[in-house]
């Protein structure tokens, strides 16, 4: 089964360690750096379109909290999202990470997107717990 991760550069290392656990687990993962995806044929011709899961992960917000630029025009120019499971995070290191995380929820459920799972996420280690919590969309789809 397809997957895809989406998520900013300043959280590689705990979207590697997901995408790891997710692999593991025998899932095919695509991991999209946001804003180099963005510039690639791969991501305008809708690679994302085959993933049963798209994940959203976020490492970095406003001081308010706010969601940055590129994620609401990456979701809302996104046609891969619409009818998709989407499951989002961001990191304990974001700027009031419980409003931010109900900002990119809002955003993806106002674009279409299933929201299967949500997380605040504090480092590898719970990065990997969350990745094998979501390996249960083995059973729901």
């Amino acid at each position: 089964m397809k997957l895809a991760i989406a998520y900013n550069k300043e959280i590689t290392n705990i979207v590697k360690t997901m995408g790891k656990a997710l692999r593991d687990e025998g899932f095919d993962v695509d991991l999209f750096e946001i804003k180099e995806a963005e510039k690639t044929d791969t991501f305008h011709s809708g690679l994302f379109s085959s993933s049963k899961l798209i994940i959203i992960g976020l490492g970095q917000t406003s001081r308010s909290g706010g969601i940055p630029m590129e994620f609401e025009e990456f979701i809302n120019n996104s046609p891969f999202i619409g009818g998709k499971q989407i499951a989002v995070f961001v990191t304990k290191k974001v700027n009031r990470a419980s409003t931010s995380l109900k900002h990119l929820m809002k955003i993806v459920e106002e674009n279409g997107g299933f929201l299967f799972d949500f997380e605040i996420i504090g480092n590898e280690e719970s990065a990997e717990k969350f990745a094998l919590r979501l390996s249960s969309i083995r059973d729901t789809i």
